[in-house]
């Protein structure tokens, strides 16, 4: 840019460099991790596996969740029994296209044979920054575990 001051005794002209960027978005993993850690460039800090404040969450996580990754914290959906199904009810950060994908899955056991047959979601609420999700699932004879696997694609 240069800036340009004249009148009858002459002109004087100065340059300056000015750096134009885009505001930050949380939607926007990048972007949240550069809003949460200015300036750090650490992958054991700032990598989305990571887990700088030792809640066992990792950034990922914690970005979808829209949880402090700074501050110890916790995930806590709502469970009830409904019928033949269970409502898991979970808030998630409203995301920018192609960031994250979302899947609740079930399984009768813990030997990594979950599944995602017979899930629905349905978003019941929102916020500007997040959407409140419901999902439904067969509740099936004994016990059913649950998670939200989150993933970027």
């Amino acid at each position: 840019l240069r800036l340009i001051a004249s009148n009858s005794n002459g002109e004087v002209s100065r340059d300056l460099s000015v750096e134009v960027r885009s505001a930050l978005d949380p939607a926007s993993f990048e972007d949240w991790q550069e809003l949460t850690w200015q300036g750090v460039v650490s992958p054991q800090i700032i990598g989305p596996d990571a887990d700088p404040d030792r809640d066992g969450l990792t950034n990922l996580i914690e970005w979808a969740l829209h949880l402090d990754a700074t501050l110890p914290d916790s995930f806590d959906p709502d469970f009830a029994k409904n019928g033949a199904l269970l409502d898991f009810t979970y808030t998630r950060r409203k995301t920018a296209p192609g960031e994250a994908e979302f899947q609740v899955e079930w399984s009768d056991s813990l030997n990594n044979a979950w599944s995602s047959s017979g899930v629905a979601e349905t978003r019941i609420s929102q916020t500007p920054e997040t959407e409140t999700m419901e999902a439904t699932i067969p509740a099936g004879l004994g016990r059913r575990f649950v998670r939200l696997n989150v993933r970027r694609p």
